[in-house]
């Protein structure tokens, strides 16, 4: 059986010690019970949000790996920043809050793929003149 290890503050120690001995359970048993339940009863607009964070942290992750600019993948973090606003607004039942955070989120993961694209283009011209080839832009380049 796979292990996973969670950590639990100091504070909440003897809440779960109780929770296991009242409840007759082990810890891991009442916290998938808990998931299984979290999970089962997330709302429409709560799962929209999660999309949108998966989304987001897919992008940030298959672009780093690309090796695209550390700009673009910051760029990613706030989208991902804000989506995670949007997601505490949503239950906290903030929908106007929401709304101008999800338009953030949004924004800045447009934003991102604009300049991961930017960085790409520059890349494959910066290669080109390195290798000695003319640029695509029809310019002539001078020698280093």
């Amino acid at each position: 059986m796979p292990n996973k290890t969670i950590y639990v503050r100091d504070a909440d120690v003897p809440l779960l010690e109780r929770a296991s001995e009242e409840l007759g359970e082990s810890i891991s048993a009442l916290f998938a019970s808990f998931l299984r339940d979290r999970v089962a009863t997330l709302t429409s607009q709560e799962k929209q949000v999660v999309q949108l964070i998966k989304r987001i942290r897919e992008d940030r992750v298959r672009l780093h790996k690309e090796g695209t600019s550390k700009e673009a993948v910051s760029e990613f973090q706030q989208a991902e920043a804000y989506a995670l606003k949007v997601l505490e607004a949503v239950r906290k039942q903030d929908y106007e809050a929401a709304r101008n955070l999800w338009f953030g989120a949004n924004s800045y993961h447009a934003i991102a793929h604009r300049s991961a694209a930017n960085y790409r283009k520059i890349a494959v011209e910066i290669d080109r003149v390195l290798r000695g080839a003319s640029p695509t832009n029809g310019t002539s380049t001078a020698s280093i």
